[in-house]
């Protein structure tokens, strides 16, 4: 059976640590507290597993003593060494934990956990799976190893998207995806994979969590554009910001936002404590990657299709874009609201170019992984 944990990546300096020392302690109320004392800050990471509720912390220190068991909250705890510098300490847990405070000091951490009323299974669907690489991971990746991307045709179902002249936004967006997956071809770098293969509803939630029981490295939506007001053509890349780049973006991302509306028994807008505390403190590394797949992604579409001339990059709180683990790109293919535009969308020789545009920037991307981990040997 697949073990599913949750991670989140806390990269804090990129100084190498020496050996580490590992203090467990609980409150009256069950509440674990972790310090790490080490000669500087460390990276590290984060993990959950449920049934049985275990917690996992690796950190970049070549070695982890831990200084004082706590038995009150740890039945077990076991410290296995890891590739390139990293540690692991796994503690088997009377009862779940989950994080709600982390911070540095001076010479190590300090994390913070909660005790949870949750049963372990109930704990373990709560949490993150595992994303085993990442950019900054790619030394860690076995020769040969594919890089896995998630392709996500927008809307489906009951939410058709932007309807103009009769032609649908989630039909565009499935049929492109498709045409991705038949032309990928032998690209031994990729390992592609669908959230949806057919004309079926999913919320945004659920798209967010096929991308990380995939164990994606890239998340990559495919939609198709539209204006009320006004004429815009071209394809551009749309990234997750609090704060929207332009008027324009912040409209439409409240346009597909509206996706979580559609469907029944929602959780829009709502999170809880583990993700807030993680989206905080890791979505900024995981931010300049999507970026830099991004500014990649639109040079590779420029010479074969239609780019949107002023700022083809933009940013605003498109939902689906919320993993806070996963490089996360929103690809708007062009306006259905331009007659040229949607002219060129429902072309099967124009769907092609775009998707073997965007093959390329995956292509590219995946490679760079390995080019990084040569860079760093």
């Amino acid at each position: 059976m697949t073990r599913a944990f949750a991670v989140f990546f806390f990269l804090l300096t990129a100084m190498p640590a020496l050996a580490a020392g590992l203090e467990l302690r609980s409150s009256f109320l069950g509440d674990l507290t972790m310090l790490l004392e080490a000669e500087t800050p460390p990276a590290y990471r984060i993990g959950y597993s449920g049934a049985p509720a275990r917690l996992v912390l690796d950190v970049q220190v070549p070695e982890i003593a831990i200084t004082t068991g706590d038995d009150k909250q740890v039945e077990q705890s076991d410290v296995i060494p890891l590739s390139a510098g990293w540690t692991r300490v796994e503690l088997h847990l009377k009862r779940p934990q989950v994080l709600y405070e982390a911070r540095t000091t001076d010479t190590g951490l300090e994390l913070r956990f909660k005790r949870t009323n949750t049963s372990g299974i109930a704990f373990a669907a709560k949490t993150f799976p595992i994303t085993p690489v990442t950019r900054r991971e790619a030394s860690e990746r076995v020769e040969g190893e594919t890089f896995r991307v998630t392709i996500d045709p927008g809307h489906g179902g009951i939410d058709a998207g932007a309807v103009r002249g009769g032609v649908s936004e989630k039909v565009i967006a499935l049929q492109v995806a498709r045409r991705i997956m038949a032309l990928a071809g032998d690209r031994p770098a990729l390992e592609l994979s669908l959230t949806r293969k057919s004309d079926r509803y999913l919320g945004l939630r659920e798209r967010v969590a096929i991308a990380r029981d995939q164990q994606a490295g890239l998340f990559l939506s495919i939609h198709a554009n539209t204006v009320l007001t006004g004429r815009a053509r071209g394809a551009a890349a749309y990234l997750l910001s609090d704060i929207a780049s332009d008027a324009e973006t912040e409209a439409l991302a409240r346009r597909e936002n509206r996706t979580d509306i559609l469907g029944p028994g929602t959780l829009a807008g709502t999170t809880d404590l583990v993700a807030a505390t993680v989206i905080s403190l890791t979505q900024r590394q995981t931010n300049t990657a999507s970026r830099e797949f991004a500014q990649s992604l639109i040079e590779t579409l420029r010479p074969r299709v239609e780019v949107l001339r002023s700022r083809p990059i933009r940013s605003a709180d498109f939902r689906v874009l919320r993993s806070p683990e996963i490089p996360s790109v929103l690809l708007e293919l062009g306006f259905l609201s331009d007659p040229e535009d949607r002219a060129n969308m429902t072309d099967p020789d124009w769907q092609d170019r775009a998707a073997l545009s965007i093959l390329d920037a995956l292509d590219q991307w995946a490679t760079g992984q390995r080019t990084d981990a040569i860079a760093a040997e």
